[in-house]
């Protein structure tokens, strides 16, 4: 099993530890997180709360979209001058992503079940069809993107990325893992709030909140993201399938 952090911005760490007392100078950290902070933000204003046609939002959805991988991606390879470490983890991380994942899936399905009746439909169904969703069809093609890509780059993105940066500002795990899951949640609170009333949506995401924390913690225990996007895999496959059954 990998230590976490065995590689972190050109210095070697230790259970959280630099190695012989060396400190790599992190001022060039905060643009690239304060652009992550931005973009998904700004991507659910322009879908959501600004009178725009489909395409122009669309436009600036997946626009917006490839600047948030493309950042991390820039940084690490030519601010940083590292390798992208993708590498799939030993059989014990899989196992903590899978049984994870199972763990808050059931905790989502208790929530659907005890809060279903406090869900205005009307609402989501006029939401979702501005994003053209609303079609059977089209909503399973956007289920595969959401669990099979944009997990997947959240994970590099929030987990990888932003977790690594914010443990070389602070050099404590904990605030690390503790700021990757408030960047993680902003943008989702965000959506939320167009969906769902007030106590809804803050009990939505005092869970993503959760999740986010459980799955920093995950790619500190093994430094992979494979790790976490099982997980969050998991929990996107209940939540799609939630949403499919309310919907159709």
């Amino acid at each position: 099993m990998k230590e976490p952090f065995s590689r972190c911005a050109g210095t070697r760490f230790i259970r959280g530890r630099h190695l012989g007392g060396i400190v790599k100078d992190s001022h060039n950290s905060y643009l690239p997180l304060l652009l992550i902070g931005i973009f998904p933000s700004l991507s659910i204003y322009i879908n959501y709360g600004l009178d725009y046609t489909v395409l122009f939002s669309q436009f600036a959805f997946i626009s917006l979209k490839i600047l948030l991988i493309g950042v991390p991606i820039y940084w690490t390879l030519c601010v940083d001058r590292e390798k992208i470490d993708l590498s799939i983890p030993k059989s014990l991380g899989l196992k903590y992503g899978f049984f994870s994942g199972m763990a808050m899936a059931s905790i989502i399905v208790m929530i659907y079940f005890l809060f279903s009746n406090t869900i205005n439909l009307d609402l989501m169904k006029f939401e979702i069809g501005e994003t053209g969703l609303l079609t059977p069809k089209i909503f399973v093609l956007g289920v595969v993107y959401w669990i099979f890509v944009n997990s997947l780059a959240e994970e590099f993105v929030f987990r990888k990325f932003v977790t690594t940066k914010l443990f070389e500002i602070t050099d404590n795990q904990p605030l690390a893992i503790a700021g990757s899951a408030i960047f993680f949640t902003v943008h989702h609170t965000l959506a939320l709030t167009y969906y769902f009333e007030p106590w809804q949506v803050l009990l939505s995401s005092i869970g993503i909140l959760g999740a986010g924390v459980i799955w920093s913690w995950l790619y500190l225990r093994f430094n992979s993201i494979f790790v976490c996007w099982i997980s969050h895999a998991i929990c996107d496959i209940v939540i799609f399938g939630i949403g499919y059954v309310l919907l159709f």
